[in-house]
């Protein structure tokens, strides 16, 4: 079971009866069960949304709390030493300093006050806040995210001007060996191999 500030049984229930009044007269609460099990259905938007305060009943039975804004934080405060350590060439980035105070509570107000579901309009006004300020400390905006096709670490890479995966297949070059596209995908193997091969199971679990 999982419930949220702004997700309940009886609200899911309300909506799925209006949804399909023209197709049946009732809707049994237990649907809910079966058709959104945690962690498949309603669970999956939850961690993403930095404002959500939500529980949830695990598969062992145990309640579970969670307020996202604060974990949310944490890791921005976290990002933070760690790009500071890596502009002065260290390793050690916990000793780094973190967020400033102003810097923190502009952030946290706009990641609590930002609350539309579509994840692009949400990144939108972030991207806008720190173009006017709103956000103390960056000196630039928010470089515009192109995900496939012309002006893309994909397109720069590979050469394809597709915004899909058809057409021509990439041919390999230097170029695409020194792009940011491979040196991030390379990046994001290495981190989900670590995490999933070494941090897990020295915390005793294991990701078959």
């Amino acid at each position: 079971m999982l419930e949220a500030e702004d997700c309940t049984r009886e609200g899911w229930l309300a909506h799925l009866t209006r949804a399909t009044r023209h197709l049946v007269q009732h809707v049994e609460e237990d649907v809910l069960t079966l058709a959104l099990p945690v962690g498949h259905g309603a669970a999956l938007h939850y961690p993403d949304q930095p404002w959500a305060k939500w529980h949830y009943v695990d598969g062992r039975n145990v309640y579970n709390k969670r307020h996202n804004l604060p974990e949310f934080m944490q890791a921005a405060e976290m990002t933070c030493r760690a790009v500071r350590a890596y502009v002065v060439g260290r390793e050690d980035f916990e000793s780094q300093p973190g967020l400033p105070e102003d810097v923190k509570a502009a952030l946290t107000k706009l990641l609590d006050t930002n609350r539309n579901l579509d994840d692009n309009k949400r990144l939108q006004t972030i991207c806008e806040a720190v173009k006017t300020g709103a956000i103390p400390g960056p000196s630039e905006p928010i470089p515009d995210y192109v995900p496939k096709g012309p002006g893309s670490w994909k397109c720069k890479a590979t050469g394809l001007q597709s915004d899909d995966d058809s057409g021509d297949r990439p041919r390999w070059s230097e170029v695409f060996e020194k792009s940011d596209y491979r040196r991030f995908h390379d990046a994001v193997k290495e981190h989900r191999f670590v995490t999933t091969q070494e941090i897990l199971p020295a915390c005793g679990l294991r990701i078959a």
